[in-house]
């Protein structure tokens, strides 16, 4: 989260629809850690990361 969380502060897409595409599975890995369920939040993280890195 905090790969995700630190860009998003620092140096944030400036394209809403890609900020959207890092936000939504940045949410929903959270929610999924939170219950435990750490194989599916990397997952859902990491589909977070994409469009983050592509927008740098």
């Amino acid at each position: 989260m905090a790969q995700i969380d630190q860009p998003l502060q620092s140096n944030p897409p400036s394209v809403p629809i890609v900020l959207a595409k890092v936000k939504e599975p940045r949410a929903e890995g959270e929610e999924l850690h939170k219950a435990g369920k750490h194989g599916e939040s990397a997952r859902a993280l990491g589909e977070g990361l994409g469009p983050l890195r592509a927008s740098e």
